[in-house]
């Protein structure tokens, strides 16, 4: 998929930042290189590539396929909290971006703020990406980000706006 206008860049990258820590983005990024990779080497049938293609040119689409890897992993894992602080971590998913930004705005921000007043040097808020958060369904898995993140304590659950009393909630 090679975007051909300005409207289908914005599609991709928003693609790509909604799904950028799903295993199935890395996969299909690395398909992606590889056949692009090949076909810029040769630009020609796909048949001839195998008694074309030289040691150097596949070590070239390797190192590539290795750096989007690498970088994939890293860009994903979750902040680890420093030793010397006291690790509060947010992870509560939303269904719509624009109640993740209202969440960050009047929650997270307040919050974080509220505890950093005078002790901002003990403690460390963290709040976890939409894909971390979504994958907080139960006390085991909260229980495995906390050791990830080094966090003392996890504040975890889901923002839905529903209707009540006739209003959205």
């Amino acid at each position: 998929m090679i975007p051909k206008d300005l409207n289908d860049t914005i599609k991709v990258s928003s693609w790509l930042r909604k799904h950028w820590e799903e295993e199935s983005t890395l996969y299909i990024l690395l398909v992606i290189i590889l056949i692009g990779g090949l076909y810029l080497a040769f630009q020609t049938d796909f048949q001839t590539i195998p008694q074309a293609i030289t040691l150097t040119e596949l070590a070239v689409i390797a190192f590539v396929m290795v750096c989007l890897s690498v970088g994939w992993h890293v860009s994903r894992k979750p902040h680890v909290t420093s030793k010397d602080k006291i690790g509060i971590a947010i992870a509560i998913s939303c269904e719509t971006k624009k109640e993740r930004q209202r969440l960050k705005s009047d929650f997270v921000k307040s919050f974080s703020d509220e505890i950093r007043r005078g002790n901002h040097q003990h403690f460390d808020v963290v709040e976890l990406s939409e894909y971390h958060a979504g994958q907080l369904s139960s006390h085991d898995k909260a229980q495995y980000y906390q050791k990830i993140t080094g966090a003392h304590l996890i504040i975890f659950g889901q923002c839905r706006i529903r209707m009540h009393e006739g209003k959205p909630t």
